[in-house]
C-alpha cells in the first residue's frame, strides 16, 4: 500500500488520513476521513466523510466486562485486544468501500483504541499517571493494509502529561483566535473543555476535564431498563426533578475541588460513586427520572464550576459543543441555563459535525506526527508536553 508513511512529508501537500474514535460511552465507532495539509498554525483540515458504526450490544458487554475495573482475567484482555482490533478494522473496511475510497490513497490510519483504564494520579496519590487503550494496530494495519498510528495518549504521559485530554491541541491549532475567547466542550462519557482565551495565549491555553457527562445517566439507564443503553435525547431526565441534596452529596467528591487542570474517567464515576453519593444524601430510592435530571445538573454545574474559574464573568465567551452529550435536550438546557450569559452551540457551526469531532482529532495528531511536529500549545511542558505522540505500526 501507500509507503508514504516512511518518507519526509511536505507540508504544502494534502494527507488523507482517517481518524477512529471508541470514548468511555461505549457507543461504537467513529470515523472522520480528513484532508490534512500544513503544520502547527498554519494546518487547514477538510473534513470528507464521517459516520458513527454502533458497538453490537454483546460486543460491548466484553468490553464493559474489562472497562475500567482493577482486577480482570488476563486471558480475557489479551484476547480483547485483538478481537477490539479485528472489529475495527472490519468496520473501517466496510465503511470505506462503502464510500468508495481507494486504499492506496490514505496515507494511514490514525486509531485512538478503546480505552480500558485511566490513572491520573490525583485518583492515586503517589503514583505515577498511567492509562491503557486495547485494540492492537498491527492487527488493523495488517488487514487494511494501511499504515497505523496508534496509542496517542503514551508519549504525552511519558513526557510528563497525564494523557487527557487530549483535545487541547487539535483546538488551539484549528479554533483559537484573537478576538474571541472560547471554549471547546466535549460531553462524551466524561465531560471535558478546552479554555482558548482571546489572543492565543499560549499560557493560558488549557484543557481540563471537569467530572461526569454521559458516563453515569447512561449507567443509570441500564441499571433500570434492561436492554436500553441512554436515555435517547433526555426525554427521561426532563421528566425529573433534580434532587438537591444528592446534587450536594456528589459535588463534596474531592474531584470537584481539584485545582485546574485535572482528568478522571469511570475509575472515579461509576456505580460505587452512585451508590454512595446516594447513601450520604440518605436518598436510596429515586425514580430513574430524578436520577437523571439530577446527573444532567450535576453535569452542568461542574462545567459552570470550572468556566467561571478561569474566565471572568464579564468577559465575553463562545462555548461550543460536541459528543454525544449535545444530543440530550435536558442536559443542553441545564447547561445553557447555568452559563448565562455566554452563547451555547453546537459544533456543526465551525464545519466539524459534533459526533466526528474526537476522530478529526485523532486525524490531526497523527498528521503532526508524521510531520515530527512537536506543537506545544501551553507552555506548561509538565501538564502539555510538545511531543509527537502515535506509535506506527506498518503493514507488512
Amino acid at each position: 500500500m501507500n509507503n508514504s508513511i516512511l518518507r519526509q512529508f511536505d507540508p504544502s501537500q494534502a494527507q488523507i488520513i482517517l481518524g477512529t474514535m471508541s470514548g468511555t460511552s461505549l457507543d461504537g465507532l467513529d470515523l472522520a476521513l480528513c484532508e490534512i495539509r500544513g503544520r502547527a498554525a498554519q494546518t487547514q483540515i477538510k473534513l470528507l466523510k464521517h459516520t458513527t458504526l454502533p458497538y453490537a450490544d454483546e460486543f460491548r458487554k466484553e468490553i464493559q466486562k474489562v472497562y475500567a475495573k482493577e482486577l480482570v482475567p488476563l486471558e480475557v484482555l489479551c484476547r480483547l485486544h485483538q478481537k477490539i482490533a479485528q472489529v475495527h478494522a472490519q468496520g473501517i473496511l466496510d465503511t470505506l468501500g462503502q464510500w468508495s475510497i481507494n486504499l492506496a490513497n490514505l496515507t494511514c490510519i490514525a486509531s485512538h483504541g478503546q480505552t480500558i483504564f485511566h490513572a491520573p494520579p490525583s485518583l492515586y496519590p503517589g503514583q505515577e499517571a498511567a492509562t491503557l487503550q486495547i485494540g492492537d494496530a498491527d492487527f488493523i494495519a495488517m488487514k487494511t493494509g494501511i499504515p497505523v498510528l496508534s496509542d496517542f495518549r503514551q508519549k504525552q504521559i511519558a513526557a510528563g502529561g497525564e494523557g487527557a485530554p487530549l483535545a487541547l491541541y487539535a483546538d488551539a491549532l484549528l479554533f483559537a483566535e484573537p478576538s474571541r475567547s472560547r471554549v471547546m466542550l466535549n460531553l462524551g462519557g466524561i465531560s471535558n473543555f478546552t479554555y482558548l482565551p482571546a489572543g492565543y495565549l499560549p499560557g493560558e491555553i488549557l484543557a481540563t476535564d471537569t467530572g461526569p457527562a454521559n458516563r453515569l445517566s447512561d449507567l443509570c439507564v441500564q441499571q433500570n431498563i434492561p436492554g436500553l443503553f441512554f436515555d435517547e435525547a433526555g426525554i427521561r431526565a426532563s421528566r425529573g426533578k433534580v434532587m438537591g441534596k444528592w446534587l450536594q452529596a456528589m459535588l463534596e467528591h474531592p474531584f470537584f475541588a481539584q485545582g485546574l487542570p485535572k482528568t478522571t474517567g469511570p475509575e472515579t464515576f461509576n456505580e460505587h460513586f452512585l451508590k454512595a453519593s446516594q447513601e450520604k444524601a440518605g436518598l436510596l430510592d429515586l425514580s430513574l427520572e430524578d436520577q437523571l435530571a439530577t446527573l444532567n445538573q450535576l453535569t452542568a454545574q461542574s462545567i459552570a464550576d470550572a468556566i467561571f474559574q478561569l474566565h471572568p464573568r464579564q468577559e465575553a465567551l463562545e462555548i461550543y459543543v460536541s459528543g454525544g452529550g449535545w444530543h440530550n435536550l435536558d442536559l443542553m438546557k441545564k447547561i445553557r441555563e447555568i452559563v448565562k450569559p455566554y452563547p451555547v452551540y453546537g459544533f456543526d457551526v465551525l464545519g466539524i459535525p459534533s459526533d466526528a469531532k474526537e476522530a478529526v482529532l485523532m486525524a490531526l495528531l497523527a498528521h503532526e506526527t508524521l510531520l515530527q511536529s512537536r506543537f506545544q500549545p501551553n507552555k506548561s511542558p509538565g501538564k502539555f508536553p510538545g511531543v509527537c505522540m502515535g506509535k506506527i505500526s506498518l503493514p507488512y
